[in-house]
């Protein structure tokens, strides 16, 4: 049990403590209760049930408030005054330079959004000059990019750390070449001096003073013969000293210095500097080293020794039957969660943290080669009669590890031919192969291989088989992530760089926001003091990963082979047959390569399919997770953890990194290091009925079957004549196919929580969170955490215990209810509705699988098993009100995206609806649209649509809650159509067909009921998507002039014209002034939360690059290509990722706010959990937060920050929609000027056109404007006759209109006070 201020290292509690302890612990006194309370104590010899009955109306003898609103003086105190200032003031832009188009060159522009060619060019030199073979490739690719004069990259690319490569590369290679030894010398000497005299792009750091000293220590006399003597290093030191680089950091770049024991192999160095210091009257080094030696006299201490990994053939809790076999993903994981099981020590918690975090495909190649030898030993064939994936995938192995060792060194030799051959530096797109397979072994690169392909079949919509490009490049990717891994661990990064005592934070340190920030930015300091070497891992580039992963792929496709056998006549008949093969197919009108599985494998998939594996990264932690310092420092404690989940947009990257040095993201990682710091035990309980009927292999309460009965349908008879007969039948065997499969992998996903929850039975446990692109929370670890399904969250618990009290009591039985599914009624009714159902409640809790299983039918009915069996061990401890409760109670917003925008317009109708106002029981939005829909229905029957009577009456609030839900987050026809056709197929008795065209009108019908009734949401939405529309079709006022001439500047154009006066040739564009626009057109939408966290719209036109591998030629759409927005998306998206935003904000707020004032917190979006006894308190944090966030006008904020970040980009007159001119033409913020040329451009005349709007203008789409007319050549008839008689000149037509004019105002708000909030009891409930 833990309190508040109990010791560091939370204990969850036994489940076997008795009754007799919990009434000596708790030691109730009658006078101490209430008096109806009290009353029920008065006999001892009352029966239990009348016992619990008595407890069960505490809290509604009297009639207290839904939760008791804090005080005026206890909200000062909850609501952080830092983080309430931060909401008054507008929300801090963050500025990155906009992305130039692919074809355009800008150093800066390279330094943000880095190009695939310099991507490749880096990733060669980060190989190669690791490599002594290879190491000449990687100094001419070196050489040539810092003489680049036509596109000179910027320092922050040839940055030192690059030039240490090379450095370190050349002096490693000197101790190597002994015959070339002070040829490799001088090189390294020679880029060390145009380091140290100002003449490379970058200055030397305390990395290159070491390595320059480690040098001069091994081999003086040879370095004084080349010139360089040791004296010439220091005076260099001494100069850097003056600019911070101490001798303390030199070392630590070379030995970590958070252990005083690794002082030690420094002291050779120490000594060496010494003397060099000494002899030549350094006095400011040789000070120096007297203080480091001080600090290498300390004791070292004894470092934590790893824990042996048991080897047990059967785990506890899981029966695996001798006839049967554990699928190899659930073994890996198994095997994995061996390391939570052992050396449960309390202090060797962090080190079994470590341990757990390993790299995935060393357990992968332990585990094939145990399998082998169990198979071996069994003696189990090699033909295909039983479990033959397994023993396939270890002879694939041994023959693809063979095959590319053998070829790997051919490849090797021939490259170093054509590298002796050429003359001039490598294109980049000639991507040498041998040093990026020659990164690992060749056992490795076959593990990563077999496991990897094997792991994609029937994803991607291709059925037993893979698409190509997708393989390629899965495989070349996994390559990559464990070449890195293994750098880090080889250069300590991954677990020397977080040794020490502020690598966690307690759960106690995290109670203060104050000293939650001290210690992230001692962290922040301590950890740069302890890297050895930098942490700079370069990614390659989509080619290099195609071109790995095709030659991986290509040689198994070529080795992998099986033996088909076939029985006829008593005869059978063996052939060895290829396990893949390549081919083409079409899929939508598009000709895709696809790696096809033999019909042999794709049938033993098909019973035991190849999850990809459980990393250990991806489970829960023993311990706290490291705070948040930075966007790419957090989390778990080795490795690389991102605190934004950004995916292939380095503009996002861009603008975090620059919030981050700003201190704008400082809110945003507190909110962050709360969530993850809620410690988490397993419910034992739940988790042993649980267990038992995994066990079974039954279907039951949401657990998939161990094998799925299904009854094939009957062929029909007219089969082969009956054309729609024939594809009935085939639509029926693809259903009963797919719903074999889903179960499949359904029953593996539940494996995956049950084995971890099992592993981690006796832990405490917490959930390292991270953001998605748009600010939403999610914990990192996938599998089991409290955001997964039922079953998840009902077998968590909080680690910490509280008591119950009066009012926990009461919300007890109100949290039965709302997962039970009654949640749509008042409090004091889902508290009647425990009243009623006690007996159900304790015969659940005490015989939930014996017993009448009423929990069986609540929505949730894990969540209601946990909460019954929490009742019934408060109602029979001694004193319900005492009892601690670690059970989580919920808080949910009803349908919450509606919520923020009734509480952004001020729309009345619409807050009500969503229980923003004051009412007596709850609205329930999904029914009212319900109730409307069937309304429609009623009214098209009548008109005569017969067919709607398969749906007439059956329209429930399940069938359109999920749209209705979504249709903020803006969800368009087709997915609102397939969501209804779900609902409709779950019927049971509508032909498929049928679902489909009924599915099409229901969607119609809710989105137009929807529309009715939240019409001041769809006033935002609407200023939303033309805002995101009118952005993305700007552009920035400093390329305006390469739209119109085709030249960045006035004066590269002067030089174009009078270079083409010399040649006699007028001066041409290769492209057309539109295609220009369309190209320049590269600003996305971008936003800060109100806590400051930026968010960028990642959607951009897609481009494909043509990569040709071994297979076939590949096309990939390129990350690191740079291409226009794509306005229809940035459109589209906008209003629900701006939606999505908020409520995250909302979400972090009270986190923080909870943390602050002392209690446990979590969240699933929109729902929050605390503690029962603490729900009162979190309603009312909830309430306020959400009424301080929308007091501050946030649209108006938002619309300022637009004008701000892009008032003066252009937007081209051809690109506006009639609504855009009308707006500008009769707006008076408007120039007369501008108005007067945009009428020229347009041929508008006034404000007289705007009937002219027509359906037909937008051609379905919103975003696609009309052709608008030519330069006005006369005045319409309309127009005035002193118009035409008039003699002033006339303006000249506009050619750009500033986005600050075209961006339309605020749509009207309503009249709602959303400060009624506080009063509304089902705001959240």
């Amino acid at each position: 049990m833990i309190t508040r201020a109990a010791t560091r290292r939370p204990q969850a509690s036994s489940s076997k403590t008795t009754l007799d302890q919990l009434r000596t612990g708790l030691k109730v006194s009658k006078k101490g209760l209430s008096s109806p309370l009290a009353s029920s104590y008065a006999t001892s010899s009352k029966p239990a049930r009348a016992l619990a009955a008595a407890a069960l109306d505490v809290g509604s003898a009297s009639v207290p408030p839904p939760f008791p609103m804090p005080s005026a003086s206890r909200q000062g105190r909850s609501l952080d005054p830092a983080l309430m200032r931060s909401l008054e003031n507008a929300p801090p832009l963050t500025y990155a330079p906009i992305p130039l188009p692919d074809n355009v060159y800008s150093p800066a522009n390279e330094t943000l959004f880095t190009s695939t060619n310099v991507l490749t060019k880096l990733a060669i030199i980060d190989t190669c000059a690791g490599n002594p073979q290879y190491l000449e490739r990687a100094s001419k690719v070196f050489d040539g990019m810092r003489h680049d004069l036509l596109n000179p990259l910027p320092d922050s690319i040839l940055n030192a750390e690059l030039h240490n490569k090379m450095v370190d590369a050349y002096f490693a290679q000197a101790e190597r070449d002994i015959g070339r030894s002070t040829h490799w010398m001088d090189r390294g000497w020679d880029l060390y001096d145009e380091m140290a005299q100002g003449k490379a792009h970058a200055r030397p750091n305390s990395h290159t003073f070491a390595m320059a000293l480690m040098m001069l220590m091994k081999y003086s006399a040879e370095c004084t013969m080349a010139g360089k003597a040791p004296e010439h290093v220091l005076k260099d030191i001494t100069f850097a000293a003056k600019q911070r680089t101490s001798l303390r950091d030199m070392l630590r770049s070379i030995f970590s210095a958070d252990d005083p024991a690794e002082f030690a192999h420094a002291e050779p160095l120490v000594n060496f500097v010494r003397d060099v210091a000494n002899r030549a009257g350094f006095q400011d080094i040789a000070s120096e080293i007297q203080a480091l030696e001080r600090d290498m006299s300390v004791t070292p201490m004894e470092p934590v020794q790893p824990v042996q990994k048991e080897v047990v053939r059967v785990e506890d809790g899981v029966q695996v039957s001798t006839d049967g076999h554990v699928p190899y993903n659930i073994q890996h994981m198994r095997d994995t969660l061996r390391q939570v099981l052992n050396n449960r020590s309390q202090s060797d918690l962090e080190q079994r943290q470590l341990d757990m975090e390993r790299t995935v495909y060393d357990f992968a190649k332990q585990r094939r080669e145990f399998e082998a030898r169990n198979l071996r030993d069994l003696k189990i064939n090699t033909n295909l009669t039983k479990q033959p994936l397994q023993q396939w995938m270890w002879q694939w192995y041994k023959l693809l590890k063979d095959r590319l060792a053998e070829d790997i060194r051919e490849v090797k030799e021939r490259e170093a031919e054509e590298a002796k051959k050429q003359t001039k530096t490598p294109r980049h797109d000639q991507v040498p192969l041998a040093p990026f397979l020659s990164c690992l072994s060749p056992d490795v690169l076959a593990s990563i291989t077999v496991m990897e392909v094997m792991s994609l079949p029937s994803t991607g919509g291709v059925e037993g088989g893979m698409k190509t490009a997708r393989a390629l490049l899965d495989v070349g990717k996994a390559v990559e992530a464990e070449y890195q891994a293994r750098i880090l661990r080889r250069n300590g990064l991954s677990e020397k760089a977080n040794n020490g005592p502020a690598r966690t934070m307690s759960h106690q340190s995290l109670s203060n926001l104050l000293e939650r920030r001290a210690r992230r930015e001692l962290i922040r300091a301590e950890a740069d003091k302890r890297k050895r070497r930098p942490d700079v891992l370069l990614e390659w580039s989509a080619p290099i990963r195609l071109k790995v992963g095709a030659f991986l792929v290509d040689h198994l496709v070529k080795i992998a082979k099986v033996e088909a056998t076939k029985t006829e006549n008593g005869i059978t008949h063996t052939q060895e047959q290829e396990a893949f093969y390549h081919c083409y197919e079409h899929m939508r009108g598009m000709k895709i390569g696809v790696i096809r599985l033999n019909r042999i494998v794709a049938e033993q998939l098909e019973h035991d399919p190849v999850t990809p594996l459980v990393h250990p990264r991806q489970l829960p932690m023993l311990v706290p997770p490291r705070p948040w310092v930075d966007p790419l420092d957090g989390g778990y404690l080795t490795g690389r953890a991102a605190v934004m989940r950004i995916r292939e947009c380095q503009e996002q990257r861009a603008h975090l990194d620059e919030a981050s040095r700003e201190g704008n993201l400082k809110h945003v990682f507190d909110g962050l290091d709360v969530l993850g710091s809620t410690p988490w035990v397993v419910n034992k309980d739940v988790f042993e009925v649980a267990l038992k009927v995994w066990n079974s292999g039954e279907e039951f309460a949401g657990l998939p079957p161990s094998s799925k009965n299904l009854k094939a349908p009957q062929k029909p008879e007219d089969y082969d004549t009956n054309l729609k007969a024939k594809t009935d039948y085939q639509h029926e065997l693809r259903e009963i196919e797919a719903q074999r499969r889903n179960n499949h992998s359904e029953r593996c996903a539940v494996n995956y929580k049950m084995d971890i929850a099992h592993a981690f039975r006796d832990e405490v446990m917490y959930f390292p969170h991270n953001l998605d692109f748009r600010g939403r929370a999610y914990p990192i670890p996938p599998h089991l955490s409290h955001i997964g399904d039922d079953l998840s969250r009902g077998m968590l618990k909080f680690a910490e215990k509280r008591r119950l009290g009066e009012r926990g009591l009461r919300w007890l039985k109100i949290h039965l209810a709302n997962v039970f599914g009654n949640d749509k009624i008042s409090l004091d009714a889902r508290e009647q509705f425990a009243h009623d159902h006690l007996e159900d409640i304790y015969d659940s809790a005490k015989n939930p699988l014996d017993g009448k299983q009423w929990w069986l039918k609540a929505d949730d009915p894990w969540q209601c098993l946990a909460t019954c069996m929490e009742l019934r061990a408060a109602l029979d401890s001694p004193n319900p009100i005492e009892f601690e409760s670690n059970l989580p109670v919920h808080q949910d917003g009803t349908c919450n995206g509606l919520q923020h925008y009734a509480a952004l317009g001020g729309d009345a109708v619409g807050a009500a609806q969503v229980n923003l106002d004051v009412a007596d029981r709850p609205s329930d939005v999904y029914s009212f649209v319900a109730r409307m829909v069937e309304e429609e229905i009623k009214k098209d029957i009548a008109l005569g649509q017969a067919d709607l009577a398969l749906i007439s009456g059956r329209v429930s609030r399940k069938v359109v809650k999920q749209t209705v839900m979504t249709t903020v987050y803006g969800v368009t026809m087709v997915g609102a159509r397939a969501q209804i056709e779900r609902q409709l197929k779950d019927l049971g008795d509508i032909h498929h067909e049928k679902c489909w065209i009924l599915a099409n009108y229901l969607a119609r019908k809710t989105l137009s009921c929807i529309g009715d009734l939240f019409k001041g949401a769809n006033g935002i939405q609407t200023w939303l998507s033309i805002a995101a529309r009118s952005i993305s079709r700007c552009v920035p006022d400093t390329r305006t002039h390469f739209c119109e001439t085709g030249y960045a500047t006035p004066e590269a154009l002067e030089a174009a014209l009078a270079k083409s006066k010399l040649a006699s040739k007028p001066v041409q564009s290769k492209t057309s002034e539109t295609e220009r626009i369309k190209q320049e057109q590269m600003v996305s939408v971008i936003w800060s939360t109100p806590l400051g966290l930026p968010i960028v719209q990642p959607y951009r036109k897609t481009t494909r690059k043509q990569v040709k591998t071994n297979i076939q030629t590949v096309f990939i759409s390129d990350p690191n290509q740079r291409s226009a927005v794509s306005p229809r998306k940035q459109a589209s998206a906008f209003p629900p990722n701006f939606i999505h935003s908020l409520d995250a904000t909302h979400m972090l707020l009270t986190a923080i706010t909870m943390d602050k004032a002392g209690l446990a917190f979590a969240s699933v979006h929109d729902s929050y959990w605390t503690h029962p006894s603490c729900v009162d308190e979190m309603s009312g944090i909830i309430r306020e937060t959400f009424i301080k966030l929308h007091t501050e006008n946030i649209l108006e904020k938002l619309r300022n920050g637009f004008v701000e970040r892009y008032g003066n980009f252009k937007v081209p007159v051809e690109d506006l929609l009639d609504e855009d001119i009308d707006r500008v033409l009769g707006s008076s913020e408007v120039p007369e000027e501008v108005k007067q040329g945009l009428v020229e451009a347009t041929g508008r005349r006034g404000l007289k056109l705007k009937a002219q709007h027509a359906e037909d203008e937008y051609e379905g789409d919103l975003f696609v404007p009309r052709p608008l007319p030519a330069t006005t050549k006369a005045a319409p008839a309309e127009a005035p006759a002193e118009a035409e008689a008039s003699t002033t000149p006339a303006v000249p037509a506009l050619r750009w209109v500033d986005l600050k004019y075209i961006l339309p105002p605020l749509p009207e708000r309503g009249d709602f006070d959303v400060s009624r909030t506080r009063q509304s009891k089902y705001f959240f409930s």
